[in-house]
């Protein structure tokens, strides 16, 4: 919220949510108003952190379609074969 008070404005926007203290009720509009300030002076040096860093992490990839695809291409005797001997059958 603090760096992108935007998200948040459009996800209660979005979803209808509303607060439920009854003792200090606050907008979603006030709240986040505090960060507006922050996140727009935030922003650039984020923005340039991220620019000359290296990024090791390798991006997702879903394995799981792929180990359907080779189940599919697997006669079904090779299946059934398969999963004896995953059980220790």
């Amino acid at each position: 919220m603090l760096e992108n008070p935007e998200l948040l404005r459009e996800m209660v926007a979005r979803s209808g949510a509303h607060g439920t203290n009854e003792e200090s009720e606050e907008s979603v509009e006030h709240l986040c108003a505090k960060c507006d300030n922050y996140s727009k002076e935030w922003g650039p040096v984020a923005d340039d952190i991220w620019a000359h860093q290296k990024h090791y992490r390798k991006s997702y990839e879903n394995y799981a379609k792929e180990n359907i695809e080779s189940a599919e291409k697997l006669e079904f005797s090779d299946v059934k074969e398969s999963k004896k001997e995953n059980r220790g059958a």
